[in-house]
């Protein structure tokens, strides 16, 4: 993983047959960034199924990347112990002023639910951080509903053999 900045190690990478195939994008957001402004009904859980359906998520998500090498108990212990989830099967777990994970049911529900959560978040803290995969399918919903330059990504290269047996 290397910053797209560094351009000397993205240059070695490519020049040695690395693909690049993820970036992950970090998010600083203010209110002003918010282009739309939902509301939705969610609420605070300690509900343990919602763990599940988090790792679940992770694991999908990252799958062709990086595949997730964690057992269920092992990837609980780096999860907040703070979620929030609404009707539709959607939710976050955070961290303080960060949105440290995220999953969805379906993306059109998602998009009123992270709105809508994020500006609950920006009643309570200026700004707020979270990173977003281009591989995910909620980079879309972030993209459509955050006016945010983003100047560079963390990517993950990938070397692809010339020969594979």
């Amino acid at each position: 993983m290397v910053y797209s900045d560094e351009t000397e190690k993205v240059d070695f990478l490519i020049m040695h047959n690395f693909k690049k195939k993820r970036s992950c994008f970090e998010f600083a957001i203010r209110k002003e960034h918010l282009l739309v402004h939902y509301e939705a009904v969610f609420k605070k859980s300690s509900d343990k199924k919602y763990l599940l359906k988090m790792f679940e998520h992770y694991k999908k998500e990252h799958e062709a990347v990086s595949p997730l090498t964690v057992s269920f108990k092992e990837f609980r212990k780096s999860l907040p112990d703070e979620f929030y989830i609404d009707q539709e099967g959607n939710g976050v777990f955070v961290e303080g002023s960060e949105i440290a994970y995220f999953f969805y049911k379906k993306l059109s529900s998602f998009e009123r639910f992270i709105s809508a959560f994020m500006s609950y978040m920006l009643e309570q803290y200026d700004e707020i951080f979270f990173e977003v995969d281009d591989t995910d399918k909620a980079f879309e919903v972030f993209e459509k509903i955050i006016d945010y330059k983003r100047e560079k990504s963390y990517d993950t290269y990938i070397l692809e053999l010339v020969n594979p047996v």
